[in-house]
């Protein structure tokens, strides 16, 4: 095992990740140096509905709400990703290879750290750990799901 120490943002990820503590030295060092590492001010759209997915944010401060505008001028939020949490659309869109169909906002000053599309489809074959923390989130977020379903079928009863 090797002791030498990760670099400042590579152990930030292993801190702020649960998920991806686990994960080699060499691939923490390689989401800190391929990932594309941005600092946004509050309201900052981070991307928008019907373009190309371009990366996969692992939220390091602040936080992301992800909505979707509808014509009328409604919005329908949809998810917050906040620190030590990745996008699950963007993920989903870079898995399927289609446009977002969301647009992310930074809510306030927020971090990120993106991994470009060619990074996250290398690390999802090659690396368990990492390819786990995009599972774990998919199971996250479709419990949530599950539950609000759960919420207001209750509610309808009432």
């Amino acid at each position: 095992m090797e002791t030498t120490a990760l670099s400042p943002l590579a152990a930030r990820v292993a801190e702020l990740f649960p998920s991806l503590a686990l994960a080699s030295r060499a691939t923490l060092e390689r989401i800190a140096r391929e990932g594309i590492h941005r600092k946004v001010h509050a309201g900052t759209v981070m991307y928008s509905a019907h373009s190309p997915c371009e990366g996969f944010p692992l939220v390091l401060a602040g936080g992301i709400r992800v909505l979707q505008r509808y014509p009328d001028g409604r919005e329908n939020q949809l998810y917050r990703v906040k620190v030590g949490e990745s996008c699950l659309l963007s993920g989903s869109c870079l898995l399927g290879q289609t446009s977002c169909e969301a647009i992310g906002i930074a809510e306030t000053g927020t971090e990120v750290l993106t991994l470009p599309p060619q990074t996250f489809h290398r690390l999802i074959a090659e690396d368990e750990t990492f390819r786990g923390h995009v599972f774990l989130l998919y199971g996250e977020r479709l419990s949530a799901l599950m539950q609000m379903v759960d919420a207001s079928i209750g509610q309808k009863r009432e």
